[in-house]
């Protein structure tokens, strides 16, 4: 398959390097804007080796294919009002037709779905590097407020979302 857009190559890419993602084809004048976060460094769930490694890969496979908005958090930088703000910066910089990216690699958990919305009763989170179970366990995005993020974006909008953490990515509905 030769891919000749910078969008096409950087979608294969993050699919090739991290698993699932959805794919939306992008007109040629599309320009891509990409969120990555890695977290090793966790405040209270057990440190992780290679979350950060797998950003900054995701990071250099896009800017190999010439992507210019990259936006890379890790670790300490990783707190849920930092990703948030820098979500916000992507969405503000894009415009209709643009390709949106959002990688996480990470902590994931399952947790009791607390709305009635889970087919298997569970919601899906992701981990921000100061969650803390105790302390700071609003630290996290749960799967409902992610799809709130992304639809911040434009609802059926192209966008890629990639995730790598224990507790998936994605809902089933």
């Amino acid at each position: 398959m030769i891919l000749r857009s910078p969008a096409a190559f950087a979608s294969c890419a993050a699919l090739a390097l991290a698993g699932a993602a959805v794919l939306v084809p992008q007109p040629a004048r599309a320009e891509v804007h990409a969120l990555v976060v890695g977290i090793d460094a966790y405040q209270g769930p057990g440190q992780l080796r290679g979350a950060v490694n797998d950003a900054n890969d995701i990071a250099d496979a896009l800017g190999a294919s010439q992507v210019e908005d990259v936006t890379v958090l890790t670790d300490r930088e990783a707190t849920k009002a930092n990703v948030y703000e820098a979500w916000q910066g992507v969405v503000e910089r894009s415009k209709e037709g643009d390709l949106l990216i959002f990688h996480f690699s990470g902590h994931g958990i399952s947790e009791p779905d607390d709305n009635g919305d889970e087919t298997d009763g569970q919601d899906e989170s992701y981990l921000f590097a100061d969650y803390h179970d105790i302390d700071n366990p609003g630290d996290r995005v749960v799967d409902d407020e992610l799809e709130v993020w992304l639809s911040q974006a434009g609802a059926g909008g192209p966008g890629a979302l990639d995730g790598h953490g224990r507790g998936g990515s994605r809902d089933d509905h």
